[in-house]
């Protein structure tokens, strides 16, 4: 059997058919923390077998870069901003019952050093084991493809309140169909502090009249990330448009960008 993996991360990639999902995380995909030197915590993954048969999972641990074209995964410690030498599993496998559900716990431990500031991150992935081989001497079941399904679990910590999300929108564009427009803008953040901000898109005509209002999100942007929105509108007809697009982090991480843009025949 070959198989094909899809990860599940939170607002970037689409999750694999229903088929294929054999199981689930009922528990949050994105951990935020706000801790200092010296401080310990704990939380935990919770999977549930969605299938009437045994299933084995297994958990670990990775780096992650964010990116327009999607998620970059990393080996564990080598982004600049890891945590993952900070979390511990308490398992690396466990075998879930028929239809049933298991919490693997996780500790993280903040090293005591006063040098440490603003956020740090990794993921925990959550995969389900590769079938048994067959055994020499069964008959052969035929030749399938199946989707597999990996979870990634983002733990973002941050070290009290200090950091400091720098926003950029370094590219935008309209693309239009035949049903509707999407306005699709890249958001980065070249700051040390992660946001997980609402988007908001208001979009005018040039006399100021209201076309369209949406709310998005949250998105997660750690710091050196980069997404890409993709905002769907209603099919627009020729003429000049306004967009105000607001990304609300809260206090005082909220960033904006206006847009001017025209449709011709």
């Amino acid at each position: 059997m070959r198989a094909t993996k899809r990860i599940f991360f939170p607002g970037l990639v689409a999750l694999a058919s229903a088929l294929a999902q054999s199981f689930h995380i009922a528990s949050p995909l994105v951990e935020e923390f706000r801790l200092i030197p010296g401080e310990v915590a704990s939380s935990q993954v919770v999977l549930v077998n969605n299938t009437n048969a045994p299933l084995v999972v297994r958990l670990s641990q990775g780096d992650y870069r964010l990116r327009p074209e999607g998620p970059e995964f990393l080996p564990p410690g080598t982004h600049p901003r890891s945590n993952a030498s900070w979390v511990t599993l308490s398992q690396a496998e466990v075998a879930l019952p028929p239809g049933g559900q298991l919490a693997v716990s996780y500790q993280i431990r903040i090293p005591q050093d006063n040098k440490l500031s603003g956020t740090y991150f990794s993921v925990i992935f959550a995969e389900a084991a590769e079938p048994e081989p067959q055994a020499p001497g069964e008959a052969p079941v035929g030749i399938a493809i199946a989707q597999r399904l990996r979870y990634a679990v983002q733990v973002l910590v941050n070290i009290g309140n200090t950091g400091e999300p720098k926003i950029a929108f370094p590219k935008a564009r309209l693309v239009t169909g035949e049903k509707e427009a999407t306005l699709e803008v890249e958001v980065s953040n070249s700051g040390d502090r992660y946001i997980r901000p609402m988007v908001r898109l208001e979009l005018f005509r040039e006399d100021g009249s209201a076309v369209t209002s949406l709310q998005e999100g949250p998105v997660t942007l750690p710091p050196d990330s980069a997404i890409l929105l993709r905002l769907s509108l209603p099919k627009l007809t020729p003429g000049t448009y306004q967009a105000a697009l607001v990304l609300d982090g809260g206090g005082a991480f909220i960033f904006g960008k206006r847009y001017r843009f025209s449709l011709k025949e």
